[in-house]
């Protein structure tokens, strides 16, 4: 072979490395993050009762992830970050509280982050309240 062509074949297997590892160096470019498990089901409740659950939120990106909101999809939730910026290759905790006073049946809680580049993710906690009868309260009451 001469070398013209070893030398095409070496520009033409750097532009298929490029090609296909193109849209994981992007990727990892991207600002934003993610939440490893976006759902907590907090199960059977009694209506009242307190629901605290903290999410892993992880940025796997080269970028840090810079918190603009934490958006509480109802007035029954409180949503916190553990931080404002979630460095590279690290995770934070999103909090989210709900307070099932008044509340009966079957009713899911949202919280969402949204972060500088535009991108968000949604943790959402699930639960079925029900209202203590008098015997489940003679009960913790002994």
């Amino acid at each position: 072979m001469s070398q013209s062509s070893h030398k095409t074949i070496i520009w033409a297997a750097v532009f298929m490395v490029l090609f296909f590892l193109a849209p994981l160096i992007d990727i990892l470019l991207r600002p934003g993050a993610i939440i490893r498990r976006p759902s907590f089901d907090a199960g059977l409740v009694h209506a009242g009762d307190l629901i605290r659950h903290r999410f892993l939120v992880q940025n796997f990106h080269l970028k840090p992830a810079r918190v603009v909101q934490v958006f509480n999809g109802c007035g029954c939730s409180r949503a916190e970050m553990s931080v404002n910026e979630i460095r590279p290759l690290r995770s934070a905790h999103l909090t989210v509280e709900v307070d099932t006073r008044g509340m009966k049946d079957r009713k899911t809680a949202a919280a969402t982050i949204t972060f500088e580049d535009a991108a968000s993710v949604t943790a959402v906690v699930a639960f079925t309240a029900e209202e203590p009868t008098s015997n489940s309260s003679k009960e913790a009451k002994q």
